[in-house]
């Protein structure tokens, strides 16, 4: 800590502030105030919030300082302080009197459990007035912007109050303290579009973000983003979706992890739109937890639901019908039995495999009835659809199978009469993998389960339903393919419905849904569902419902006619006939791009590439049907330019591009060039691909290598340096043209490069970084100067020597640069230490003082000429100019002059 400030500190206390409060204990210290307990003559005790002196002259932190006392003053509500007094003496530190505060903060109290979770009714009963705070805030606009565990504050009288309104803003303040760029508040608790610096994107959604990271830390212990140091935090708030509650604390009620999850979701269109909508769900589940002790005791975890298997059944409110939730109950006792037997026997024998069977022969025959098996999947349970009744609790050897769905995003597990028993074994088989052995890094079992594409076999994830019953591709696709044309009629009106179901769902309103059930319906034969005349009633289910059936259908046709494509095209390559294919299939890309689908074509080519195969077709894929635009949409939607990269992509989308990068010409190297050196998962994946690139058509492209090395910095910016080398000539004429960058480290890079190969004229760009604000930067600027070696590179040092700005140099590094002018000419050294040191300037300060004494030094280690010991002599005497330090140099170095036979 900062000795000035620790001095400043203690001198108050002991101190009257405003002729009455007696600061007696400091209570906290923030970056630009501290706290003090402090009483009157009468013994009222309050808190004394007073600002650092060394800010007494800013302007800002003043406004920032004086600000939390404005807001409060509009809010004063009884979950925050009370401000009593607020003074601005003139000459002096404001400070602000408040209300006394005994208790703890909720993140002393996580410290002092050791990080231990909180039990979520406790953590639900201090956010409840948290919520109601801000719900009061919002409605004046106020947004508080740092909301974390140390600014909640729970009083010994078991009362909240939210804390340090310091930084927080008016949503539609006209005087802004923070400009964009700047992210004011604690990183691990901050929202995406805080923690990159958007300040016009923070609204009072930023502050439920906070609320929802505040519940994650409290209820698992865990930080939602954490990182070695403040800065990486800062980035990973700014760049990676929030990790699920239910992955760190699976065994917590899924609707309180829901509402925690949603509060952090990364779009603010998707959280809480409001914290009285939160606070009220808060509310309402609560309540139903407390109201249904052994439900709540359920959602603790495996120990519990052990416990409540030897008590008497939990009685629940039976919404659907009973014997259905029977029929479910009975399928899962046999599934029960047939894992049991595998745990027990092995996968092999014969006990587990005759309960397999035996399993879905009761599963068989209920789904022969006409009725399909549906459970909502829980953490460690599954439960009749419709009820909370639970029809399944693995017992501990099995209890992580329905949290690896739960986990994994799936919210309903679905059984319909396509189901063989081939497909049902295959599901049991995944169900009893190891997750940590038997699963890729990359995999969850919702992953393994849509993969192997088990026929009967329904998953809802996340409220959309992706349904694993695939149809028969093959006759689909044979059926695509005969009314082929070139792209054909029935493509074009494929493509055309695809763009206006596009356009309806953009502009949705009051007849809309009406409009588009009439368009999918048409080719059917359907009739609208509205009766002539009449207004349809759109709801937001109605919406919901249109729009994941269109990404369904949306996503089905692209793989559908990528598939399609790939078996067509590759048969009529054989037959010299795939030009008419693969030129349509450009046009066809070009459009969907131009509609803003380049996600299509990337999913498109992802099943087409693969099928293609030889070399010489993906030759021509590229050359009819890939143009420069459309690889820049390409990279855009997996994810590898500046701003598009999400973290996560398929490996088949990587896959895809990668084997267009290997046979990209010349013509593509501005596109390229972009992904080189970007900070996306995706740019990093393709790296490689793009370096052999960049390798193959270097020459002539120069200059867009020079592009691409003012982007990627110094990480990535030596292997352009390489690159350019060795391009010969035009390549060091553009490190030249580079050479103004202003990063300073890739500029020294270039010139210390461009040094080692003979290039001229450096000297005045070194001399220019020489003087950067980074030490390193510095010292490898005269170093590479003093390797220059040339008579205008000891001009640049002796012109450096005697800069002003030389003084104030650290001490060592002032060392170096006097050796480094050694090397470069022993007499340009000796000289400028002789003219340093014989100044008799005493208005420079104490920093050209130890100069002076350092120049004595050096001459003193190396010089043994006459006007060397004469300075020397004249810098040793006592005159007002030389210092003690100066005098006592001197005479040291004189001594060792006079010893190697100097003379005076």
């Amino acid at each position: 800590m900062d000795p000035a400030l620790i001095a400043e500190l203690k001198g108050r206390l002991g101190t009257i502030i405003g002729g009455r409060w007696k600061l007696v204990k400091v209570l906290g210290l923030g970056a630009s105030a501290a706290v003090y307990r402090a009483v009157d003559r009468e013994g009222w005790r309050v808190a004394v919030k007073v600002m650092h002196s060394k800010y007494l002259q800013s302007k800002v932190v003043r406004q920032r300082f004086l600000r939390e006392q404005q807001i409060l003053d509009q809010i004063r509500h009884p979950h925050t302080l009370r401000i009593f007094e607020t003074k601005q003496p003139e000459g002096s530190v404001p400070y602000i009197v408040m209300e006394l505060l005994e208790g703890h903060t909720l993140a002393r109290i996580m410290n002092k459990r050791g990080e231990v979770p909180l039990e979520y009714e406790r953590v639900i009963d201090y956010m409840l007035p948290v919520l109601e705070v801000l719900e009061f805030c919002h409605a004046k606009q106020i947004i508080h912007r740092d909301l974390k565990p140390a600014n909640i504050f729970l009083t010994n009288e078991q009362v909240i109050k939210l804390l340090d309104f310091g930084v927080a803003r008016f949503q539609q303040d006209g005087a802004r303290l923070t400009q964009d760029g700047t992210a004011l508040g604690t990183p691990a608790f901050m929202s995406p579009e805080q923690a990159s610096g958007h300040m016009d994107h923070i609204d009072l959604r930023s502050d439920i973000f906070a609320v929802g990271a505040t519940m994650h830390f409290l209820l698992c212990g865990q930080y939602l983003h954490s990182a070695e140091t403040a800065q990486q935090t800062y980035i990973k708030a700014a760049t990676t979706p929030a990790p699920s509650l239910a992955r760190r604390a699976p065994h917590l009620p899924v609707d309180l992890i829901r509402i925690v999850d949603k509060a952090v979701s990364w779009s603010a269109d998707e959280r809480w739109q409001s914290s009285a909508q939160m606070k009220q769900e808060l509310e309402n589940m609560l309540e139903t937890a407390r109201s249904r002790p052994n439900v709540s005791t359920v959602s603790r975890g495996f120990s519990a639901v052990t416990s409540r298997r030897q008590d008497a059944p939990v009685r629940v409110e039976q919404r659907a019908h009973p014997e259905s939730g029977e029929q479910v109950k009975a399928v899962m006792r046999a599934i029960d039995r047939a894992l049991l037997a595998c745990l027990q026997y092995g996968a092999d024998h014969s006990m587990y495999l005759g309960r397999r069977r035996e399993a879905f022969g009761v599963l068989r025959s209920i789904l022969d009835e006409g009725a399909d098996v549906s459970m909502s999947v829980r953490p460690y349970s599954f439960e009749v659809v419709g009820t909370r009744d639970a029809c399944w609790e693995p017992g501990a050897s099995l209890d992580s199978i329905p949290y690896e769905l739960f986990a994994s995003g799936v919210r309903l597990l679905k059984f319909n009469r396509l189901l063989t028993l081939e497909g049902f074994e295959l599901l049991l088989d995944l169900w009893m993998l190891d997750s940590s052995i038997d699963f890729a890094p990359e995999d969850d079992l919702a992953t393994l389960i849509w993969d192997r594409q088990i026929v009967g076999v329904e998953l809802e994830l996340g409220g959309v339903l992706g349904s694993i019953d695939m149809p028969d591709h093959r006759q689909i696709e044979r059926a695509f393919a005969n009314k082929f044309d070139a792209i054909g009629e029935s493509v074009r009106a494929e493509i055309a419905l695809e763009l206006e179901r596009r356009r309806i769902l953009e502009s949705l309103g009051n007849n809309a849904l009406l409009e588009a059930e009439v368009m999918l319906t048409r080719d059917r034969g359907a009739e609208p569902s509205t009766a002539e005349g009449a207004q349809p009633q759109v709801s937001s289910k109605d919406v919901l419902h249109l729009q994941s059936t269109h990404k369904h259908q949306n996503e089905s046709w692209v793989l559908r006619l990528g598939t399609t494509l790939g078996d067509v095209i590759a048969v009529a390559y054989n037959e010299g006939d795939h030009a008419r294919w693969i030129e349509p299939l450009g046009a066809l890309a070009f459009r969907l791009m131009q509609a803003d689908r380049a996600h299509d074509v990337l999913n498109m080519l992802s099943v087409l590439v693969p099928q293609l195969g030889q070399p010489g077709l993906i030759d021509e894929l590229v050359r009819f049907a890939i143009s420069p635009e459309l690889m820049r949409s390409l990279f855009g939607a997996l994810g590898a330019l500046p701003g598009t990269g999400s973290g996560d992509y398929d490996s088949r989308f990587l896959y895809a591009v990668t084997t267009l990068v290997e046979r990209l010409g010349a013509e593509y190297f501005s596109v390229v060039s972009e992904v080189y050196g970007v900070e996306t998962s995706a740019a990093r994946d393709l790296e490689p691909a793009v370096w052999e690139f960049l390798q193959r058509h270097v020459t002539g492209h120069e200059h867009e290598v020079v592009g691409a090395l003012s982007k990627v910095g110094v990480r990535g910016g030596a292997k352009l340096v390489e690159l350019l080398v060795r391009s010969g000539a035009a390549g060091l004429r553009a490190l030249e043209g580079a050479l103004q960058t202003r990063d300073e480290e890739l500029a020294l890079m270039i010139l210390e490069v461009l040094a080692e190969r003979g290039r001229a004229n450096l000297e005045a760009r070194f001399e220019e970084i020489g003087w950067s604000a980074s030490a390193g930067v510095r010292i490898r600027a005269a170093q590479a100067l003093a390797r220059l070696g040339t008579s205008r590179s000891v001009a640049v040092m002796v012109n450096r020597l005697r800069n002003e700005d030389f003084h104030h140099l650290p001490v060592d590094e002032r060392r170096l640069n006097f050796e480094l002018l050694r090397q470069l000419s022993v007499n340009a050294f000796e000289q400028t230490a002789i003219e340093l040191l014989g100044q008799q300037n005493m208005l420079k300060g104490q920093a050209f003082l130890a100069t002076r004494a350092l120049a004595a030094d050096m001459l003193g280690r190396y010089a043994s000429s006459r006007n060397a010991a004469q300075a020397l002599d004249a810098a040793r005497k006592r005159r007002p100019w030389n210092s003690r330090e100066v005098q006592e140099s001197a005479q040291r170095a004189l001594d060792e002059v006079l010893a190697r036979g100097g003379s005076l």
